[in-house]
């Protein structure tokens, strides 16, 4: 040191102090981590992203409703009836008292039935458009696209226009009372009311022919059984008249009569002539009267032989003349009784085809409604809220539960 301290050529460097200070790293107790493993810092998404569930299951639903409901929907009106099918407790008119009896009513149920059926069918439609003009009514200026007829973007169809008329129509019947509830629904109250009124004639003319068929095999059976017993009396009536002109006989009962009676008295002559004969042989044996007496009484025995052999002899005997009448006779009063009947049930037949079995009785007449009874703006623009609410909180549940078992 002192050797090069004497020396020019060495610098000597003077020593630096540098302070340092010292700051403890962590406290006790407490843990710095370093946050290393987070990615860079992600922007905010826009509000319509991050409530996208919300707008599209409840704010647009809602707010399509609302459009739909306040500015667009139609006002329908509804016009309602009431009826019911009645038919007689008594099937047939039998006599004059019951004509004069009261006739009790009682319901028809399957009939009501089929009336109501009968109104939601394509028939019906068809009867209905013949009385009013359906299209037009389902085609009202001011319609709202739902409702109207045709369809928006559709070509008009029997199909389409019969779905069309089932949505407007409705028929229930009351289990209890058997009262069927007719409604039509229209645009216009004039309209419902033309509907329900025209359904209504339809139904009475469908009960009509109802009646019509439910007689009409009754009457021509009984027509038919009407002929076959006219074509047996007059076959019975046509023999009876060949055998009397075969026979000249008109009544083989009265000529028999008149030939027992005959036989009777020439029974009696032969007695008596028998008697005499014996009462003058008796008193004298050679008396010119007994050969005349004798010729009398075998006179009388032939006549009364004839007689006998005439009634019952063979084929040609009164007798047998007498079956044969007889069967005759017969078969004519079975073919009038048999005529008589048939002509009294075709009478019968004949006044119930005449008069109404069926009868559709109108309990409430169809009234023209002045209030419009559809739609419930409010109550459908709430409903659809609820039922959108609900979806949300569905989707959104979905969502969370998802990206929950993703992560």
């Amino acid at each position: 040191m002192q050797d090069g301290a004497n020396d020019p050529n060495v610098q000597i460097v003077e020593p630096r102090i540098v302070e340092i200070k010292l700051e403890p790293l962590h406290v006790r107790g407490e843990l710095i981590v370093d946050d290393w493993w987070q990615g860079p810092e992600v922007k905010a998404r826009p509000f319509v992203l991050r409530h996208l569930v919300f707008i599209v299951t409840f704010v647009l639903p809602v707010a399509l409703a609302c459009v739909y409901y306040v500015l667009l929907a139609s006002n329908q009106y509804v016009s309602e009836s009431r009826f019911i099918v009645r038919t007689p407790s008594t099937s047939a008119i039998g006599n004059l008292a019951s004509l004069m009896q009261d006739q009790k009513m009682s319901r028809a149920s399957d009939e009501t039935y089929a009336i109501v059926e009968y109104i939601d069918s394509m028939d019906a439609m068809d009867a209905l458009a013949k009385k009013v003009d359906l299209a037009g009514i389902f085609n009202k200026g001011g319609a709202d696209l739902l409702y109207r007829y045709p369809p928006f973007g559709q070509r008009p169809s029997k199909e389409r226009m019969l779905s069309r008329y089932q949505r407007a129509v409705s028929v229930n019947v009351t289990s209890d009372s058997g009262i069927a509830v007719l409604r039509t629904m229209a645009f216009t109250p004039e309209d419902a009311l033309k509907m329900n009124q025209g359904l209504l004639d339809s139904a009475e003319g469908l009960v009509n022919v109802l009646n019509t068929r439910a007689y009409g095999d009754s009457l021509k059976l009984a027509t038919k059984v009407v002929a076959d017993y006219r074509h047996d009396l007059n076959e019975a009536e046509n023999k009876l008249v060949e055998f009397r002109n075969a026979s000249r006989l008109v009544d083989p009962n009265k000529e028999s009569a008149a030939e027992m009676s005959e036989l009777a008295v020439l029974s009696s002559k032969l007695a008596d002539a028998q008697v005499q004969l014996n009462q003058v042989s008796e008193v004298t044996a050679s008396s010119p009267q007994i050969r005349s007496i004798k010729e009398r009484v075998s006179a009388l025995v032939k006549q009364i032989e004839a007689s006998r052999n005439h009634m019952a002899g063979g084929s040609s005997s009164t007798s047998s003349l007498y079956a044969q009448f007889d069967q005759l006779t017969l078969d004519q009063v079975l073919a009038a009784k048999g005529l008589e009947a048939a002509v009294t049930h075709l009478v019968n037949a004949q006044q119930d085809a005449t008069r109404q079995s069926y009868y559709l009785q109108t309990v409430v007449k169809p009234g023209e409604p002045d209030l419009a009874h559809f739609p419930h703006r409010i109550l459908m623009i709430l409903a659809i809220a609820a039922v959108s609410f609900a979806v949300y909180r569905m989707v959104n549940a979905f969502a969370r539960n998802v990206m929950e078992h993703a992560s």
